[in-house]
């Protein structure tokens, strides 16, 4: 009997993530609204938000590391759902650098990452 074909139905992308289940994800810590955050990247890196909120949806952004004509482009901005969990990325090099940095409004975002081989 023949193998039956797996579709691809995600894709992992910076613009709308891909969904993933609501428990704790391994490795996740919590945000940190005064510091922020950051992390190495090597263009492979996938970064997972999830809203740990059951009542008010929170908000994080990435910032670009390279600019057009001198300026910063505006940080890529999500609005992360009550209790939800998305993965975001990866995040290429040229855009946003060797180092990733993450703004958080609460702490009732946590925050983890995966790197694709």
């Amino acid at each position: 009997m023949p193998r039956v074909a797996i579709t691809p139905v995600n894709t992992f992308n910076r613009s709308t993530g891909v969904s993933l289940p609501v428990a704790a994800f391994p490795g996740e810590i919590n945000g940190d609204a005064t510091n922020d955050h950051e992390f190495a990247n090597d263009g492979r890196t996938i970064l997972v938000l999830r809203n740990s909120s059951g009542a008010t949806i929170r908000n994080a952004e990435v910032e670009f590391a390279r600019g057009v004509d001198g300026r910063l482009p505006d940080p890529v901005a999500y609005a992360l759902p009550v209790s939800s969990c998305t993965a975001y990325g990866p995040w290429p090099v040229d855009d946003y650098g060797n180092v990733v940095k993450v703004n958080v409004d609460h702490a009732d975002i946590k925050l983890a990452l995966m790197r694709l081989p």
